[in-house]
């Protein structure tokens, strides 16, 4: 069985790519966990857009979309999709500290390609020093270490992958809602080589709205 869904999940990628279009998700089990696995959308899943499913697909393209502007260092789009009043927190792990963690406004986002200040993110859960770097190093390190637009693995308000930081989004962001695109690593690293880019919206006059980019990765 477990041969099986590896198969199926394998030719809904292959078909994806082919197509080029972002797609239905399926729900299948693996290690006892319900995920969402890449298939294909059709571009008007969204119409008649009030059922959870249709909500769902539209959250993941949003998602999706928001990691192809930053695959693609477009910040100036990303600064578009991010929320008016709250900007966008920047979490190097997958604790967020709204105290600690940096923020910026939709202006600042906008700015990220030419912006060669320092900043401090947040500290690293390995060694407690404080992440002090540009925006592109940041990203390169802490937000894009994967190819997350074509993550094999989507959770659409569900962790899609945990380790042993705590998780507290729901208490730092009570009214977001996130999508997590997720590489779960190799066998041959014993699977320590996973990684998760978590994308936070709020709701801001109708429309989701970014207000988070988290980052996660196995810590010992």
């Amino acid at each position: 069985m477990k041969h099986k869904k590896i198969a199926i999940i394998a030719i809904a990628l292959a078909v994806g790519v082919a197509v080029g279009a972002l797609g239905f998700y399926g729900i299948l089990e693996l290690s006892g966990k319900t995920i969402v696995s890449r298939t294909i959308v059709p571009s008007d899943a969204e119409n008649g857009g009030k059922t959870q499913s249709a909500n769902q697909s539209g959250l993941m393209e949003l998602a999706v979309r928001a990691a192809r502007f930053i695959k693609m260092r477009d910040f100036k789009s990303l600064s578009e999709m991010a929320h008016p009043t709250f900007g966008v927190y920047f979490c190097p792990g997958a604790t967020v500290n709204l105290r600690n963690n940096k923020v910026f406004t939709q202006y600042e986002v906008s700015n990220f390609r030419d912006d060669e200040n320092s900043y401090v993110w947040g500290v690293s859960t390995d060694t407690g020093v404080p992440i002090e770097m540009t925006a592109e190093e940041y990203f390169s390190r802490y937000v894009y270490d994967k190819d997350y637009a074509n993550a094999p693995i989507i959770g659409v308000n569900y962790a899609a992958r945990t380790g042993n930081s705590l998780e507290n989004l729901s208490e730092a962001f009570p009214n977001a809602k996130f999508v997590d695109l997720c590489f779960p690593g190799t066998e041959a690293n014993e699977y320590h080589d996973w990684g998760l880019l978590r994308l936070c919206f709020e709701e801001y006059k109708g429309m989701q709205r970014l207000t988070a980019v988290i980052h996660s990765e196995y810590t010992v």
